[in-house]
């Protein structure tokens, strides 16, 4: 476990796993409409990660002994039926991610732009910023634009709530950059040799997430996408040292030519 987990963190989650299973199964019993029951040690391992997983987590469960929170909830489109408190976790949670989208989407806008390395510039000599260019970095950042009155099935709700609930945890977007840095040294991999990348591949794989984000953020010419894949030999070297005049700066002595 991540956090510092202790013996009052454990009890307090088996008395609101406790609490939350015990009522589910007596609206099960009464034949209403409940959320699914929680499995103890699946639901400790997927909240431990940090404190702000496992607070935020059991504030979640415990808002729903609150009064009405079982009263089932009907989305008009298809008539699926939720409990009042589910419909409204969602949508609240909904709300606060795309808030975080939003934040982490200006933090984008207002990156400066480079081209290996060195600044681009707008007409009045001041560097353009990332808002000015365009990027489908932003696309990533756009927010969830969710109508749960066309909600269609349980199962589809049930989807929809895991995605909300994965995208809430305090490293996921973190998780997703690592997930960038391995997929990008992947693509290096596929058109290049292991000895003409050994020092770039190092350069990166040394480099901090944030380091690693900041550098893919602001440069026009770290992009290695399919059309890498239609370069002749020439071009690839040239390529290849331009993405070295990016990442491993201090050993650019050359000018590299930039292709228009």
């Amino acid at each position: 476990m991540a956090m510092r987990y202790t013996a009052e963190d454990e009890a307090r989650l088996k008395a609101t796993v406790s609490a939350f299973n015990k009522k589910v199964r007596r609206l099960e019993k009464a034949g209403k409409v409940a959320p699914e029951k929680l499995s103890l040690p699946i639901f400790r391992k997927e909240i431990t990660e940090t404190r702000q997983d496992f607070n935020r987590e059991l504030r979640r469960l415990e808002r729903f002994q609150r009064e009405n929170a079982e009263k089932p909830h009907t989305f008009k489109e298809y008539g699926i039926t939720v409990t009042h408190w589910e419909a409204v976790e969602v949508a609240r949670q909904i709300s606060i991610n795309n808030r975080k989208r939003a934040r982490i989407k200006e933090k984008i806008n207002i990156t400066p732009i480079t081209l290996r390395g060195e600044p681009i510039t707008g007409p009045d000599g001041k560097q353009l910023v990332r808002a000015q260019m365009g990027s489908p970095l932003e696309n990533s950042f756009k927010p969830k634009q969710v109508n749960l009155n066309k909600t269609y099935t349980k199962k589809a709700f049930q989807e929809l709530q895991k995605s909300v609930m994965k995208e809430a945890k305090a490293k996921y977007f973190e998780k997703r950059d690592e997930a960038w840095k391995k997929s990008y040294i992947k693509a290096l991999r596929a058109q290049y040799s292991k000895n003409d990348l050994k020092e770039l591949e190092a350069k990166i794989k040394g480099m901090k997430i944030d380091e690693f984000v900041s550098v893919m953020r602001s440069d026009q010419d770290t992009n290695i996408g399919w059309g890498i894949s239609h370069f002749n030999m020439i071009q690839l070297d040239e390529k290849l040292k331009g993405l070295k005049s990016i990442w491993i700066p201090e050993t650019n002595t050359e000018t590299i030519p930039i292709k228009k």
